[in-house]
């Protein structure tokens, strides 16, 4: 699998929230994929683990993405958004203006119910 976007290490910006200092990257596209074009600036991401590098997932200009937080599949994040935290914005999703925090899935299928029978303990004797 090849990389669809680098980290630019000269345009970054570095903020203090509840959980400390973040140093954020501005991305730009290595290859086409989507209406993305190769070398288009996207937006600011902490590190490659915050964008797939599958589908066409991208984060536009002014959004940012940090700490555990992901955008995947065909996710788009936009305007002034911020995902962060574990949270996760995939398949179709868009999401702009928001900040998005936490344990957050958007867009995301559920996972399947088990199939194995729930385990109850057993009544006191």
């Amino acid at each position: 699998m090849s990389k669809k976007f680098e980290l630019l290490h000269s345009d970054n910006i570095t903020f203090l929230d509840g959980d400390g200092y973040h140093t954020l990257f501005r991305i730009r596209a290595t290859k086409d994929f989507g209406f993305v074009k190769k070398g288009d600036l996207g937006g600011y991401v902490e590190n490659e683990a915050n964008l797939s590098h599958d589908g066409t997932a991208w984060i536009l200009p002014d959004a940012k993405v940090y700490a555990a937080a992901l955008v995947c599949d065909d996710g788009l994040l936009y305007g002034d958004a911020e995902l962060f935290g574990n949270a996760r914005l995939c398949g179709n999703a868009q999401e702009g203006y928001e900040h998005i925090g936490g344990d957050a899935i958007i867009g995301c299928p559920p996972k399947p119910p088990s199939k194995q029978k729930p385990q109850f303990p057993s009544p006191p004797a």
